[in-house]
């Protein structure tokens, strides 16, 4: 109730001879008054609460991508709100499901998807629509010099788009990533206070096009041109500092596929997501092996803004293939970040859920990113357990003492058995087991 109402209901109440009448107003008033607070509650939350909600969660922590849609329907409801972290693929302000998942889990962080470079040529969808009626009125498609639009892939049915500052401004002096910043303000983020993390796909180091005319000669110019790259990123990073300008209590999550080391992109973002990292031919563990995809996660998380959130994925061939989930697993927890399972088609519609997701290791013990034992595993230490990874190609032998032993799970309970460790055991290359405090 404001000052002001206040003020006249008190001047009507000592003026006029009505104390029935007022007396009803007071009630109506204060009965109202609950309601507009929780609608407003959700636009008092600090980019600080965000963030201390991130630090206080406990281990491990999970994530979870969703495109599944449906979101109004109590049971997928109850199985996304197990996640620590949520984000959905939504056309449509999902205003009703977040308000629901949140009544179901009030320390899930939620975010809403949203695609930096490209988009769709046609749509029923009111916020496509508009982009795509936006882009051809501007001309800001991406073309080559004979007038051809671009794409990077054919899978999504997408076309993408000049970012740079090449392209001419509309007539409000905004160019592209100004400006979609604000649409994507207005159709999820403004109806959806309650949210808390705006996410980017394709926060690309290098543009993906092999020559397009990005300059507007009539020339195409090569994709792989240094000028033409950083014109690409200083491109993406506006429309994330337009989107900070707009929401500046939101955490800024991105699916990048580089260690955000660049100029361009150090420091802009809360969060980065670190897509199919173990699993695909193409992951960065199959290209590059173990050690250096941990080096690029750490990279990552040095180069982000507090709390420096990671969620660290896994794109899984086989869902019963425990030894490789324990090993993404223990990786993850290694670093500290959120831990995502997809399935082999990454379309991110199944919801896959593990017996190891709901142990409660607690808060670190150790710091993150441990140096190898003297045999080349690696261990970090938790307050309600310990984690023991094996990134070799060998069976190690491992002794974490008589302090810990096996969780009870149902999906592997040869590992998850819930008997002690009693002094040295093998572990199998390439594998990782979680034990909890005795």
């Amino acid at each position: 109730m404001t000052y002001y109402l206040r003020t006249a209901l008190r001047a009507l109440f000592f003026r006029h001879a009505n104390p029935l009448a007022i007396l009803c107003i007071y009630i109506l008033v204060f009965i109202l008054s609950p309601c507009r607070a929780a609608d407003r509650r959700a636009d008092r939350i600090e980019l600080n609460d965000r963030i201390s909600l991130v630090q206080s969660r406990t281990f491990p922590k999970i994530a979870v991508i969703s495109f599944a849609g449906n979101y109004d329907d109590p049971v997928q409801q109850r199985e996304l709100a197990k996640a620590d972290l949520l984000i959905l693929g939504a056309a449509t302000a999902p205003v009703s499901a977040v308000r629901a998942l949140k009544a179901l889990n009030n320390r899930q962080l939620i975010g809403l998807y949203t695609v930096l470079n490209e988009a769709r040529k046609v749509s029923h969808v009111p916020l496509t629509k508009e982009r795509t009626a936006k882009l051809d009125f501007q001309g800001w498609w991406l073309k080559n010099a004979r007038g051809e639009p671009q794409r990077w892939t054919s899978k999504f049915d997408t076309w993408d788009i000049n970012v740079t500052d090449w392209a001419k401004p509309d007539a409000d002096g905004l160019r592209y990533p100004e400006w979609v910043a604000g649409l994507w303000f207005r159709h999820l983020f403004s109806l959806v206070p309650e949210a808390d993390i705006w996410f980017f796909d394709n926060l690309f180091v290098h543009q993906r096009i092999q020559s397009a005319d990005w300059v507007g000669t009539g020339v195409d110019q090569s994709g792989s041109d240094p000028s033409i790259q950083r014109a690409f990123r200083v491109g993406q990073r506006k429309e994330i500092e337009a989107a900070r300008q707009l929401a500046p209590n939101l955490l800024f999550v991105a699916n990048a596929d580089n260690d955000l080391s660049s100029s361009e992109y150090q420091y802009a973002l809360n969060g980065g997501l670190l897509e199919c990292m173990v699993g695909q031919r193409w992951s960065l563990e199959t290209r590059t092996g173990w050690q250096m995809m941990m080096q690029t996660y750490k990279r990552v998380v040095e180069n982000l803004r507090s709390p420096a959130l990671t969620i660290f994925g896994l794109c899984m061939k086989d869902e019963t293939n425990y030894s490789e989930l324990r090993y993404s697993l223990a990786s993850a927890l290694m670093g500290g970040g959120y831990f995502q399972v997809s399935d082999q088609s990454s379309t991110y519609r199944k919801n896959i859920w593990f017996d190891e997701f709901r142990v409660d290791l607690g808060q670190p013990i150790d710091p993150a990113f441990p140096s190898s034992l003297k045999n080349g595993a690696y261990a970090r230490r938790f307050e309600n357990g310990i984690v023991v990874l094996n990134p070799t190609a060998r069976i190690l032998k491992i002794d974490v003492g008589k302090f810990y032993r096996h969780f009870h799970g149902t999906q592997d309970p040869i590992v998850n058995s819930g008997k002690a460790v009693e002094g040295e055991f093998a572990l199998p290359a390439r594998d990782a087991v979680i034990l909890i405090r005795r």
